[in-house]
């Protein structure tokens, strides 16, 4: 795989270890790995985590994240109208339409189009038809 396509590039990645990790990607050369950690290898450094090629299950550019929140998950905003803000606020069954590259697990912050300062944050339990199903975090 050439790993240099994303460096500087926000991804997700999954390791052949079955993990997951998602941040800016940094490319590594082979030669400077070799002469920093000893192995001949490319790889991409995420958040201080270093993936060697031989490493990488599978990885993809996603949108960068817009913040961090407590529970270390990257955070996407979107802007929803009044009315779905409302729904959003007092419906049990919560939903809300996203735009691609929303999975579950991921967090969302919500903000009214009308009242940006007005903020909900909620995380992604299921994506259907174009609507993640969210539930509000504790």
């Amino acid at each position: 795989m050439k790993l240099s396509r994303f460096d500087g590039k926000t991804v997700r990645l999954k390791t052949v270890y079955g993990e997951t990790f998602e941040g800016e990607a940094e490319y590594d050369s082979s030669d400077y790995c070799f002469h920093e950690f000893g192995e001949e290898e490319d790889a991409l450094e995420i958040d201080n985590w270093l993936f060697y090629n031989s490493q990488i299950a599978e990885i993809r550019i996603i949108e960068p994240s817009t913040e961090s929140v407590w529970l270390d998950r990257p955070m996407k905003k979107i802007t929803v109208s009044q009315e779905q803000y409302t729904r959003i606020d007092t419906d049990g069954e919560t939903s809300v339409p996203v735009v691609a590259g929303v999975n579950p697990g991921d967090a969302l912050r919500i903000e009214n189009e009308a009242d940006t300062t007005d903020v909900l944050i909620f995380s992604v339990d299921a994506v259907l038809d174009g609507f993640a199903k969210i539930s509000e975090f504790e």
